[in-house]
């Protein structure tokens, strides 16, 4: 794989328009973050650029659908517009997926395109996808009848987790051949790059940015926000696999161990549990399919980062105690990691709430499935919980856990669709195991799984940041061949 230049750049007027499109929403994100209230002219102003941009060159759509989320996470994401101070539920994201879909309509009106040119072949997944979405939208239409459903938890629902599916279509159509591929991969490298350094400033400061979004359920804050965290894991997959094929590329082997090492310290000082157990289920999935060679040399990589991590760390620590430095960074550290590595809190009262929390609504998500066990109680409900005698109410999809979310909201129905779909992955990743290394494959292979491991503790389908690049992972699996052999 070939990243992009300064030299691309300079040739190229598509990539001197992202360039434009990135550092625009970057200045007027900045700016909204700074002062912390609507600034709508400005906002306008940036859905002009973003628009002249993408009709322009629909790809650029999907470049900042990764930018924007990998880099602002929430802020990109659930950014909103203000119209006469009423707030209208149209994100940023929303605004740039619109537009990308105006540029391809009018491509195909123009016949700049056609579809069968562009569209890969209907695989099973295809199948399972519509099915699934199908029943989004069905019990969408359903739960509007509900007396207990909520309308815009209802609406909500219904985009995460059906028509951000447009995503996925989006990206079979515009990143058919080969090297364009190639070239979303180099921007999900350079927006990697930029959430490292995000990470680092923010442990620096001692709180990460955007970190308040999601506190810890222990003592203190996160040195890293939980998004950054997640898309630093997803960073690190692509690492891995360039790390493979470093003799194939035109990168130097210390510049991926270096980020990579830097990898380690975010994904530790994130303090993002879930992720922890997440992230060693996956090397498990990986030494059971990955091929020994690919497996070995990642495996190289992982050990040989965290000695050289473990053995500065100790020398940068001594240093500090010698010469009689401050070392309360170092100390605030190890008592966060001490605080979220303690089993025996976890189940302790008013102790760590996180797991509490989840049981609670856990049980109450067990028992209600009961009542309406093949289709459902829908969308837009509220959930009463008992954590150890405090009574509250939550969201359904505050439960934590999209695979519990589906059976309860969609019935065994839902949880069925849900069962054939990861089947089908699974498969298909295991019948790709023989075939050569493929990097891009390899990374939303093991992308996916990531974010389907994860989903079994946190809201990640509930959340449209990370429902948009999950449906990027899928295009991008499926365009790479995975799904041909199920």
């Amino acid at each position: 794989m070939r990243l992009l230049t300064f030299q691309d750049l300079k040739k190229r007027n598509d990539l001197q328009l992202t360039l434009l499109a990135v550092l625009a929403t970057t200045v007027y994100l900045i700016i909204w973050s700074i002062v912390q209230h609507p600034i709508t002219p400005l906002y306008l102003l940036l859905l002009m650029v973003l628009f002249v941009a993408i009709i322009q060159y629909p790809k650029i759509g999907v470049y900042l659908m990764i930018f924007g989320s990998f880099v602002f996470i929430n802020a990109f994401s659930l950014h909103p517009l203000y119209l006469g101070g009423v707030e209208i539920k149209l994100y940023l994201v929303d605004f740039i997926i619109g537009f990308t879909v105006l540029s391809i309509v009018w491509r195909l009106l123009n016949k700049r395109f056609t579809l069968k040119e562009h569209l890969p072949r209907w695989t099973p997944v295809e199948t399972v996808v519509s099915f699934f979405v199908a029943l989004v939208l069905i019990t969408f239409v359903r739960s509007l009848f509900l007396p207990a459903s909520i309308f815009d938890l209802n609406f909500s629902t219904l985009k995460n987790y059906g028509l951000y599916a447009v995503v996925y279509i989006l990206v079979m159509l515009l990143f058919k051949e080969k090297h364009k591929r190639e070239e979303l991969m180099s921007v999900v490298f350079y927006s990697g790059i930029v959430v490292l350094g995000i990470a680092i400033a923010g442990i620096i400061r001692g709180e990460g940015f955007w970190a308040a979004l999601t506190p810890l359920s222990t003592f203190g804050s996160r040195f890293v926000a939980m998004g950054h965290t997640f898309f630093t894991v997803i960073f690190s997959l692509l690492l891995s696999g360039l790390w493979f094929v470093r003799k194939r590329i035109t990168m130097r082997s210390w510049v991926l161990l270096s980020l990579f090492l830097v990898c380690i310290v975010v994904f530790f000082v994130g303090l993002v549990r879930h992720l922890w157990v997440a992230v060693a289920a996956l090397g498990v999935i990986w030494f059971i399919y990955l091929q020994r060679p690919v497996f070995k040399d990642i495996l190289k990589l992982m050990f040989g980062a965290c000695g050289i991590l473990l053995v500065s760390g100790f020398f940068v620590y001594t240093f500090f105690v010698s010469y009689g430095l401050e070392t309360r960074g170092f100390d605030r550290v190890q008592y966060a990691l001490e605080e979220r590595f303690d089993v025996s809190k976890w189940f302790q009262s008013g102790t760590d709430t996180s797991v509490g929390y989840r049981y609670a609504l856990w049980s109450t998500a067990y028992s209600m499935f009961f009542k309406q066990p093949v289709f459902g109680i829908g969308f837009g409900r509220w959930l009463p919980a008992n954590d150890a005698g405090y009574l509250f109410e939550a969201p359904v999809r505050q439960v934590h856990n999209f695979y519990i979310a589906v059976a309860l909201q969609m019935g065994f129905v839902g949880a069925v669709v849900v069962a054939l779909w990861l089947v089908l992955l699974a498969k298909s990743a295991l019948r790709d195991r023989a075939k050569e290394f493929n990097l891009i494959r390899f990374w939303s292979e093991s992308s996916m799984i990531l974010f389907l491991l994860s989903s079994f503790f946190a809201t990640y389908w509930e959340l449209n940041v990370y429902i948009v690049v999950w449906w990027i992972f899928l295009a991008l699996w499926r365009l790479e061949g995975g799904g041909e052999r199920v």
